[in-house]
């Protein structure tokens, strides 16, 4: 692996738009049968994934042909696609995970079973999940009072200024947070956040 690493630096330095970590470099060059990385949100996963395909294809150990790559998000799948071919100039197959069992279902049954309009229509998944909280708010009120509480105040885990080396990099954070209160206008600091969302719960009026 470090004779990987030392070959492979300078590929690791330009594969994304910042140079990957010791961390996610170790996770590339790595060869088990199995490998479990744990890394939280933000962290760079996709970059690992991308870049893990790349440096397969790149190194001669894997042909485009031979690589599945899954994701969660059909999003997340289409961007991963996108970066690598880009990267790498071969296209290389990727599905979500529902997308593969879908797949499966096909080549094993030798039909595709029909999907419910939410499936494949977002607006129709986010109308049937409007009426599942709905209805369960209206049989359950304590259930509705939890998650009003958690929209208020868990949702977003607070960092102060302090928390960061310069303000430049606190803005620049909190700008990708886009902190939103319970009425839906957009805030510049958690303090704010927690002040709006306090007010709109005890039906005060406010203006921010």
């Amino acid at each position: 692996m470090e004779t990987e690493l030392m070959h492979w630096h300078d590929f690791f330095d330009s594969v994304e738009s910042n140079p990957l970590t010791p961390e996610q470099r170790l996770a590339i060059v790595v060869d088990e049968d199995a490998t479990l990385v744990l890394a939280g949100a933000g962290s760079g996963k996709t970059s690992v994934i991308t870049a893990k395909a790349a440096y397969l294809m790149k190194a001669g150990i894997r042909k485009p042909e031979e690589i599945l790559l899954l994701a969660f998000a059909r999003g997340a799948a289409q961007e991963m696609s996108a970066r690598i071919e880009e990267r790498c100039g071969a296209p290389v197959e990727v599905k979500t995970f529902h997308a593969l069992a879908y797949h499966i279902i096909g080549v094993v049954d030798g039909s595709k079973p029909a999907l419910a309009p939410h499936a494949t229509d977002d607006v129709a998944f986010l109308a049937l999940i409007r009426k599942i909280l709905k209805d369960l708010f209206g049989a359950q009120p304590a259930v509705y009072r939890a998650t009003i509480d958690w929209f208020a105040q868990f949702f977003v885990v607070p960092q102060s200024s302090w928390d960061f080396k310069t303000k430049d990099a606190y803005y620049t954070y909190i700008e990708k947070q886009d902190l939103r209160t319970l009425q839906g206008e957009q805030v510049k600091s958690y303090e704010e956040l927690l002040i709006a969302n306090w007010l709109y719960e005890k039906g005060i009026a406010y203006a921010y």
